[in-house]
């Protein structure tokens, strides 16, 4: 069945998907073949970071059409953490921009440790970067953002690395961020929905909220858009927060340790 971008598509929109990861393969590229624009990239290790998509995400934003729907898939925190951010962002020290170590030396977790952190400095500035240029716009707009899954970095006495060494995964892996930044122009047409959003900031949510809460904030109405499923909506329920784990096996969080 089609995903987001094929809703999107339907309801009139320009669809185009950014990509920083190489190939998008497997789950992913259901989703981006579905892109009317598909922009990957992706280059040599010294201008692959995730801020170099800016550029291309300007000149989409910049593009003649009103109404826009954009995925950006950022690379993020994936190991080697100190190859996802330029040295101006190597804040926390020491960090493995001068210290070589594997995940599994423990005794240079401090040193992973800084290099994971200083990597989600950097999103956070790839993060800043989008919701800025959106603001500039002074339009009906929203930016999304949800991480796929976090990093174990030997966090407790299972010493789990990466983010796929566990049955079930860790907390560390499963407890990831979602938010919703929104125009003014979009609250003041949708100030339920913001109340409603407002008020489920602390309930139980997935990634298979995201469909039914960012399609709901542009106003796009289908058959089979359960109004539980919509954080926007006073009608929404806690998710039983289900997730995909290695081997393709489902999980419930509550298992999780």
């Amino acid at each position: 069945r089609k995903g987001i971008l094929g809703a999107f598509a339907e309801a009139g929109y320009d669809t185009y998907w950014i990509s920083n990861q190489p190939g998008d393969k497997g789950n992913i590229k259901v989703h981006a073949i579905e892109a009317k624009h598909e922009f990957h990239m992706m280059g040599d290790k010294n201008n692959d970071k995730d801020l170099n998509m800016i550029d291309q995400f300007k000149k989409v934003i910049d593009a003649p059409g009103n109404k826009k729907f954009i995925v950006i898939h950022t690379m993020g925190s994936h190991f080697d953490y100190s190859d996802r951010y330029p040295d101006s962002y190597d804040v926390f020290k020491p960090s493995n921009k001068t210290i070589s170590s594997k995940v599994q030396q423990f005794k240079y977790k401090h040193v992973m440790v800084n290099s994971y952190d200083n990597s989600i400095l950097y999103s956070d500035a790839v993060l800043d970067s989008i919701i800025h240029i959106t603001s500039a716009q002074n339009n009906f707009a929203s930016v999304t953002y949800i991480s796929d899954h976090g990093e174990d970095l030997l966090d407790d006495k299972r010493n789990l690395n990466y983010h796929m060494n566990a049955l079930p995964p860790s907390k560390y892996v499963t407890h990831i961020p979602l938010f919703v930044w929104y125009s003014s122009l979009l609250q003041k047409k949708y100030p339920e929905k913001i109340t409603n959003l407002s008020l489920h900031k602390d309930a139980a949510t997935s990634s298979q909220n995201v469909i039914y809460t960012v399609t709901s904030l542009a106003g796009i109405k289908y058959p089979k858009q359960f109004p539980d499923m919509d954080i926007t909506s006073s009608g929404f329920k806690n998710n039983p927060q289900l997730f995909l784990g290695e081997a393709k096996k489902l999980f419930p969080y509550s298992v999780c340790k």
